[in-house]
């Protein structure tokens, strides 16, 4: 009887003390999780100093970008078919790209184009649709280098990268971050490309899509209908869910994994998630951008940007200029700009070298 108490006594201070050593691991892996969640929101606000360039220079002017993203905001709402998005935005495009114009080097050209178009096209959207469309515009311009040009015969295709970006909103928006930022940081990328004291050796392609929040028929026009869609080999869409922050690419692919290589290895301020990646093609997030259309109906690979922080004002009337740091658009413009012009982290891997 003796014996079978000390038993007893033991087995309950084992269970005592396995049930201790389980609460340490699990205050420990609390703590850790809570540890990480301070470094990630720490990472979130360490943004880069917004910085002011010439406009002849060939680096992101922070500034600049805030101009284009106020004055693009100050129109209001800009939905599809509204006057203030079909004339007041088109203009303000157009205007925002000879200034561009006018500020490149002897070296580069730049040539723009008011598209409008007409279509169809099946999605797996929700529960599935057939989205039709009528004359919808767009503001698209490509850059190209003036040395060395060969004849349209024998230029090789699909040598253009594709930059994108969406001035229309939803109603009641001022879209600030969806997506005014984006096309204020493709606007500044692009004047610093065209600055630059030498030839592109490949084109730039930047269209200024003015009908994405109609569920992605401006892009889908472009692409299947314009004339120099059929020169693009790659794209980078910029687009958003909140304000500010740092940019996450959350979307790649999906082929040609050099477009990751230039991007881990020249951008200055990486940041990108693949479980992002797997919860937004999952269909869980009842969302979509452009990257579905230039992959599904371009065949093309390319990268997804979007900033999520403050997402509270995601399509509301508080998306506005104000609430996008100057530091945010500095951070993207440094990126997307590094990105545009950055080489192959492997010679074997592309044949396509953006300078």
């Amino acid at each position: 009887m003796i014996s079978q108490a000390m038993e007893e006594r033991v087995e309950g201070a084992e269970k005592a003390l396995r049930g201790a050593v389980s609460a340490r691991w699990a205050m420990a892996a609390v703590a850790s999780t809570a540890l990480l969640l301070l470094l990630a929101a720490a990472a979130e606000r360490r943004l880069p100093a917004p910085r002011r360039a010439p406009p002849n220079a060939d680096a992101f002017d922070g500034y600049r970008a805030h101009a284009h993203l106020v004055n693009l905001t100050s129109i209001g709402a800009r939905v599809a078919g509204s006057y203030e998005n079909e004339v007041v935005a088109v203009r303000w495009a157009v205007q925002a790209l000879r200034q561009v114009a006018a500020h490149a080097s002897p070296h580069n050209s730049l040539e723009i184009d008011v598209h409008s178009a007409s279509g169809a096209f099946p999605l797996t959207f929700l529960d599935g649709m057939n989205n039709v469309y009528r004359d919808v515009q767009s503001v698209v311009a490509r850059a190209r280098g003036r040395g060395g040009e060969t004849s349209r015969a024998r230029r090789p295709s699909r040598t253009a990268l594709l930059l994108n970006c969406h001035y229309d909103t939803v109603p009641g928006s001022p879209g600030a971050s969806d997506d005014g930022a984006g096309c204020a940081v493709a606007l500044e990328a692009l004047r610093a490309l065209v600055a630059a004291p030498r030839p592109l050796r490949h084109d730039l392609v930047l269209l200024l899509n003015g009908a994405e929040e109609n569920i992605l028929q401006a892009s889908h026009a472009f692409i299947t209908t314009h004339k120099w869609a059929r020169d693009v080999r790659a794209f980078v869409n910029i687009e958003a869910c909140g304000a500010g922050g740092r940019e996450v690419l959350f979307q790649a692919g999906p082929h040609d994994p050099w477009m990751l290589e230039v991007y881990a290895g020249a951008v200055p301020h990486p940041f990108a998630s693949s479980l992002a990646q797997e919860l937004f093609q999952s269909g869980l997030i009842p969302a979509d951008t452009d990257f579905r259309i230039f992959r599904d109906f371009g065949g093309l690979s390319g990268m997804d940007l979007a900033w999520s922080s403050n997402g509270y004002v995601y399509h509301t009337r508080l998306d506005t200029a104000a609430r996008v740091p100057l530091a945010a658009l500095q951070r993207t413009g440094d990126n997307v700009l590094a990105l545009l012009q950055g080489a192959p982290a492997s010679p074997a891997s592309p044949t396509l070298i953006f300078l």
